[in-house]
């Protein structure tokens, strides 16, 4: 089914005056330009209008394809499970267009609705081996839209227009996120920090997130331990005084198969338990630096050195944490 829209538009501007004075191609990338297309015996064939590349949204020439699909890993720039068009009418979904050279360049997530909630527009560098993005928001929500573990409700509020900016490591983890209105004014940032633990049992990432507001003021704070690779096993919440406010740890059922989520206050004391579908607790954007062995002795990957950043904040209290709550920090989720 052809969905193209065709529409006209009246103007007093004749092909001469368009066309006065050309220009050289390398110069044309600087800002808005008509691009005019000849046959071979020097007839006029077409005439197209190219926004500049500082226009906010997709640009839609010839050199762009756009695609479908119901996954969008963000850390590891990966889409997965696609769609027809036909399908993005009433699923939710990720819209995504690829430029020049095949480059992801924007995503877009849509609800089951149509509408459009927000938008990725990811930089790549010259090589296109690494990139950064930066998120514009076309509705009020909170940033944990995006991802309900690395952010938190301190410093949440998201306003239509507002952009989240993303720096990331070499290996496409978050090291750092700005919040900023449309006109440029910051709101609030966090900062991430990661580091293995590991035993000769367990291995785990062990992930710090900093929230500040815009004058630097700290937040708070949380800790995220992820075992396996892929599965949540605890989450950790601190006031900006460092002292614990919540503990959450992540249980795997073996014969469900579904998680216990068991929330614990500041005193130890158990005050709440749910029960979450597995999926939810899979960790899929971020892997782990080091290795650990299988059930049959396999090993999966060789341990990469990664510098420890020490909290300059507050002082790490761990084991006493861990020995009030009576929990283990590394989990017990089976591989």
């Amino acid at each position: 089914m052809d969905t193209t829209i065709v529409k006209y538009f009246p103007t007093d501007l004749t092909r001469s005056v368009l066309l006065k004075d050309g220009m050289d191609k390398i110069k044309s990338k600087k800002g808005a330009f008509f691009k005019a297309t000849y046959d071979g015996s020097g007839d006029l064939i077409k005439i197209e209008y190219i926004p500049s590349k500082r226009d906010k949204g997709v640009l839609d020439t010839v050199q762009t394809r756009t695609l479908f699909y119901t996954e969008w890993n963000d850390y590891k720039r990966e889409l997965t499970n696609p769609i027809s068009e036909w399908d993005s009418e009433r699923l939710p979904h990720y819209k995504a267009t690829f430029g020049r050279k095949g480059r992801l360049t924007y995503v877009e997530r849509y609800n089951g609705l149509g509408e459009k909630l927000f938008t990725y527009r990811l930089r790549w560098n010259k090589d296109g081996t690494r990139s950064a993005y930066k998120v514009t928001f076309h509705k009020n929500m909170i940033i944990t839209r995006l991802d309900s573990i690395l952010f938190a409700n301190p410093a949440s509020e998201i306003r239509t227009n507002w952009i989240a900016d993303f720096r990331s490591m070499k290996d496409g983890r978050p090291k750092s996120v700005s919040v900023y209105d449309e006109i440029g004014n910051k709101y609030y940032n966090y900062k991430f920090y990661y580091e293995d633990l590991q035993d000769s049992i367990n291995q785990t990432e062990k992930i710090t997130s900093r929230y500040f507001q815009r004058d630097s003021s700290y937040l708070g704070s949380h800790e995220i331990y992820i075992a396996k690779e892929k599965f949540l096993t605890q989450l950790d919440y601190y006031n900006i005084d460092g002292s614990l406010i919540s503990r959450n740890a992540y249980w795997m059922d073996p014969i469900l198969e579904d998680v216990i989520v068991t929330t614990a206050n500041e005193d130890g004391e158990i005050i709440g338990r749910r029960i979450v579908p597995k999926a939810n607790v899979l960790w899929r954007q971020y892997r782990l630096g080091g290795a650990y062995k299988d059930k049959e002795g396999e090993r999966k990957e060789v341990i990469r050195e990664r510098k420890v950043i020490q909290d300059r904040i507050v002082e790490e209290e761990e084991e006493k944490d861990v020995a009030i709550m009576n929990l283990d920090i590394y989990g017990s989720l089976p591989v």
